[in-house]
């Protein structure tokens, strides 16, 4: 009785820690290069995304960083620094008011308006080694506000307005956050 006693308590004790596995050391995190676009049409576009980008792959875990070459350069040169390589081309923004309401008083006016901007861009991921291409996608966001779009002073003979461009810039900028922070999400998910 205390033989089996003494085995079903070895049994109860032993098997959980059977179940335990010797912790590993830590990865190193995948190396990323974002490569510059050589895509001249929305070249501010272009930059503003990969500087995001590089940014959103770093929060994710990436040891990510600005090649500071486009892929032509890279494929010339033929040495790679990184696992992958990724690369935003042909990047479009649009940016406008659907629609305004002025509001006026006496010496100041201002317009409320609702303003709409669109990020769209091609995302391309490179093997670090061989340069080929392991994933693209199409990404693109769109952002919406309502706020001033832009501000008047006068009076019944002279009236002066400006346009606010914050409203625009800070629906922009949204923008490019959202679109890079998908790229980063989708090769987190890799």
């Amino acid at each position: 009785m205390k033989r089996s006693l003494a085995a079903a308590l070895l049994v109860v004790f032993a098997l959980p820690l059977l179940a335990i596995t010797p912790r590993t050391a830590p990865s190193t995190p995948r190396r990323v290069g974002v490569l510059r676009s050589d895509d001249i049409v929305d070249a501010q576009v272009s930059n503003d995304i990969e500087r995001e980008l590089t940014k959103q792959l770093r929060e994710n875990g990436f040891d990510a960083f600005d090649a500071q070459v486009t892929l032509k350069d890279l494929m010339r040169d033929q040495q790679s620094a990184a696992d992958l390589y990724v690369l935003v081309g042909g990047a479009e923004m649009a940016d406008r008011n659907i629609g305004a309401i002025g509001v006026n008083t006496i010496g100041l006016g201002t317009t409320l308006g609702v303003t709409l901007s669109r990020i769209a861009t091609e995302v391309r991921v490179y093997d670090g080694k061989t340069l080929e291409v392991l994933d693209r996608y199409e990404l693109m966001r769109d952002t919406k506000s309502f706020g001033p779009t832009s501000i008047g002073l006068g009076d019944r003979n002279v009236f002066v307005a400006i346009a606010t461009p914050f409203v625009h810039h800070a629906q922009y900028r949204s923008a490019i956050r959202s679109v890079a922070a998908e790229a980063a999400k989708r090769l987190a998910d890799r």
